[in-house]
């Protein structure tokens, strides 16, 4: 891995270098790998906005492509990018993703490795996470936590079990071999071996997150959060940069409980990657904007570090297209943007200053600039169209007229 003389948050006086390493051999913070300098992820360090991508089938190889290429060509880009693809392909999205982006890519290697009536081969397993591994891979998330009881347990006290897919692949294979545990589990020596030999990060993969706002904090959802930090502390005892999985679905009334759960009662010190949380269930062609009310609100109160973004089509069954991951990717940027100018108000933030000054020099709140593109089509001295001569801010330029001439 480079250097950290030139991570964003050292860069910007957030954090001295120092500081920064001691924060990650104290596992507060991952520094995740990339051809470049890594990228920070913990308490402490700017909220990120995950993007994610993905092929179900070989054929859909070139969409997926142009998707990373678009994203190159935009002036704002997510911070990194999952690769949730669930066939081989010749020439694999996070390695397209890495070289193209220059961001970290995170993969979920049991994807590749399931057979619906065989469940996972393990020594496939094995082979493609030391593939991943050596190929760049910045952080590989697995699902240990689940166990037979656990699975038992959601299932008669939830409406829906579970709704992670990789969680799902690994309940259906301990199912199929009758283990009480997941096999990653089992074989969980074996893989953290292989993850520190290359400098992988593990992300500690949820199998119970809520799948609506009514199993939110139930007992399989506790269950789960304390079996995570189990495997966090054996992770790092095993020289592994580990990170966490959390909750899907949520009211924002629990993110305060949440947070209170995770932070202080379990003492997490670590960083979050959250799948929402979506506060409410009924925002089905919509979900990237409940997406972001939650995310935000979840990190401005210190539960999530990682802003993954949504698009619109997540409970519909359609696959996004471009403009809808673009989308999602505004949305999830705008509440990571909200949380971390209220996180470090100290810290410049051009695009917030640029539209403040701007609308005061020129006494008209249509300006250009912000966090995506030119928001303004045409010029105005003062006011808009919108509001004509009503404009609020004409009273500031007659005052401000009236002062300057009482000076002179």
């Amino acid at each position: 891995m480079n250097g950290l003389s030139d991570v964003q948050e050292i860069r910007e006086g957030l954090l001295s270098e120092p500081e920064a390493r001691t924060r990650i051999d104290s596992g507060s913070l991952v520094a995740l790998r990339t051809s470049g300098s890594p990228v920070l992820v913990g308490p402490g360090s700017l909220v990120k906005v995950n993007t994610s991508i993905g092929c179900s089938r070989a054929a859909d190889l070139a969409v997926e492509v142009e998707k990373i290429a678009a994203l190159g060509r935009l002036g704002y880009q997510p911070d990194l990018m999952m690769d949730l693809s669930t066939v081989r392909l010749p020439t694999p999205l996070y390695r397209t993703a890495g070289e193209q982006l220059g961001l970290p890519v995170g993969t979920l290697p049991h994807y590749l490795c399931f057979k619906p009536r065989r469940g996972i081969d393990v020594p496939l397993l094995l082979d493609e996470i030391e593939r991943q591994a050596a190929s760049g891979v910045a952080w590989m998330t697995l699902h240990l936590s689940p166990t037979r009881e656990m699975y038992e347990l959601a299932r008669v006290t939830r409406q829906t079990a579970t709704t992670a897919r990789g969680g799902g692949i690994v309940v259906r294979d301990m199912l199929i071999h009758d283990r009480a545990e997941s096999v990653l589990a089992e074989r969980f020596g074996d893989i953290a071996a292989i993850l520190e030999r290359h400098g992988v990060a593990l992300s500690l993969g949820t199998t119970f997150r809520p799948a609506s706002t009514v199993d939110a904090l139930d007992a399989v959802h506790i269950q789960e959060l304390e079996r995570q930090q189990m495997f966090y502390r054996e992770a790092r005892a095993l020289g592994v940069p580990t990170m966490l999985e959390a909750v899907g679905h949520m009211r924002l009334g629990q993110i305060g409980a949440f947070t209170q759960l995770l932070r202080e009662e379990l003492g997490y010190p670590g960083p979050v990657m959250t799948l929402g949380p979506i506060p409410t269930d009924a925002a089905v062609g919509n979900d990237h904007i409940a997406n972001a009310l939650g995310a935000g609100m979840l990190a401005v109160e210190g539960g999530t570090d990682v802003v993954n973004s949504v698009t619109r089509e997540e409970h519909t069954g359609r696959v996004p297209n471009l403009d809808s991951i673009l989308e999602g990717l505004r949305a999830a940027r705008i509440a990571a943007h909200s949380a971390n100018i209220s996180l470090f108000p100290d810290l410049d933030f051009p695009a917030e200053n640029q539209i403040t000054e701007n609308r005061g020099a020129n006494y008209t709140c249509v300006v250009d600039g912000g966090l995506f593109e030119k928001s303004a089509r045409n010029r105005f001295a003062m006011g808009c169209t919108r509001c004509g001569n009503e404009c609020p801010l004409l009273v500031n330029f007659v005052t401000d007229r009236e002062d300057k001439a009482s000076r002179t």
